[in-house]
């Protein structure tokens, strides 16, 4: 049964058909029954698990598919009329011959929705297929062919994020059945200039083991627990030591290697509220160019660009930080600003708590490891632009009640702007 908000937008954009269905899961879940061919189980339940969408265009989702105990893969992508022409591409794609994988080696996550070849609703624009089968996303299919890509003896692969199009992030276990290495498969280039620089300036980031051409990047697993995990039990002191981590971090030189990447702007986040809930649409805007008037330019340092709990693991050795896909120069408030809306995000701070307060010591780990430095500039306006680039995620990620928690990042942005 769809949500209200939810309902409100497949009312708003009757030319993308299948987005109606796509919202409701006991709908998808019949859908994908009915599309099966007949020697195919059908799953008891599908759910999104990541849904990007273009109104009056297009949407794109990663499905999980629930069999009992165990759990399949798939994606989605439905178009408007207009969009005949992708459908069949990715169509035709999809019915390609599979990649050869060597016997020995669990690909199912990554292979085997469930069934051979796309399954196809023409009437909704809509086809349904494996991982590797997505035509945006070719890396993937690359290693379905070469599993060994990583490491000869990689015996299984399993999902840890897919967001179709863009990238699949995989846990690659050993014969023990032990995580060994962490795959990425993007849909452009990969570039290790972050893993490289950071490494060689002694901070501790995993260790690329294999880089290819096709957008695969293969990393050492290290053990250890997320700081989210941590923080969810109670352990107040965790975030200490990584203050003084990310210090080392805004320390290092950036390298003229490293690729373009900018911040979401705050005026694309607005309009991505509005195309979601139209009643925040002037909210969001004043937000936005709160934050623009507020972000003046200052001089950069190599930043995270993700920073949260959970790109932050507790390891014997001290705290160490994963997945560097948006390390770029920016602001040294830009990585303080996102942990705080990570953490009002997660719920696990209040929505009016200053950032100051929520950060508690992990900031102040930070000033103490950058003696004689200034004190970062704008961290409410940065922490502000922050939560509203989050305000869409709840929707994305298919959280329920997300309209809910989408008001209240828009509200707390505001808070802290005065917008």
């Amino acid at each position: 049964m769809l949500e209200p908000a939810d309902a409100e937008i497949a009312d708003r954009d009757p030319a993308l058909p299948a987005l109606r269905v796509v919202l409701d899961h006991e709908a998808l879940t019949s859908l994908v029954a009915e599309l099966l061919p007949a020697d195919a189980k059908a799953p008891e339940r599908v759910t999104v698990t990541y849904l990007r969408y273009k109104p009056g265009t297009s949407l794109t989702a990663a499905l999980r598919l629930g069999y009992g105990g165990r759990t399949r893969r798939a994606f989605l992508r439905a178009y408007t009329a207009e969009g005949d022409g992708k459908l069949g591409k990715d169509v035709r794609h999809a019915e390609g011959p599979p990649a050869p994988a060597p016997p020995g080696v669990d690909l199912t996550e990554v292979t085997d929705p469930g069934w051979r070849g796309p399954l196809v609703a023409p009437d909704l624009g809509l086809v349904v297929a494996a991982p590797a089968d997505d035509r945006a996303l070719p890396a993937l299919r690359h290693f379905a062919g070469a599993p060994g890509f990583a490491s000869q003896g990689t015996r299984r692969a399993r999902t840890l994020r897919h967001k179709p199009g863009r990238r699949w992030v995989g846990r690659l276990d050993g014969d023990a059945r032990r995580p060994e290495h962490v795959l990425r498969a993007h849909s452009g280039g990969v570039n290790v200039a972050p893993y490289v620089t950071l490494a060689a300036a002694g901070l501790p980031v995993p260790e690329v083991t294999r880089v290819s051409r096709f957008g695969l990047l293969a990393t050492r697993w290290i053990p250890g627990t997320p700081l989210d995990g941590a923080l969810a039990a109670g352990d107040v002191d965790a975030p200490a030591a990584v203050g003084g981590l990310l210090a080392r971090l805004h320390a290092v030189p950036a390298p003229r290697e490293l690729p373009e990447a900018r911040p979401t702007d705050p005026a694309v986040a607005a309009r991505a509220v509005a195309a979601l809930l139209p009643d925040l649409a002037a909210r969001a805007e004043r937000v936005a160019q709160a934050c623009a008037r507020a972000l003046e330019p200052e001089p950069g340092v190599l930043v995270h660009g993700d920073l949260s709990a959970d790109q932050v693991l507790l390891t014997e050795r001290g705290p160490a930080l994963i997945d560097l896909d948006r390390v770029r120069v920016d602001a040294p408030a830009a990585d303080l600003a996102s942990f705080v809306a990570a953490e009002i995000a997660a719920g696990r701070a209040l929505a009016g708590a200053e950032p100051d307060r929520v950060l508690g010591p992990l900031l102040d780990s930070y000033l103490e490891a950058r003696p004689g430095r200034p004190r970062p500039r704008g961290l409410a306006a940065h922490t502000a632009a922050a939560l509203l680039n989050r305000c869409a995620e709840p929707f994305r990620h298919r959280v329920p009640g997300w309209a809910g928690q989408a008001r209240m990042l828009v509200e707390t942005a505001a808070g802290l702007v005065g917008a």
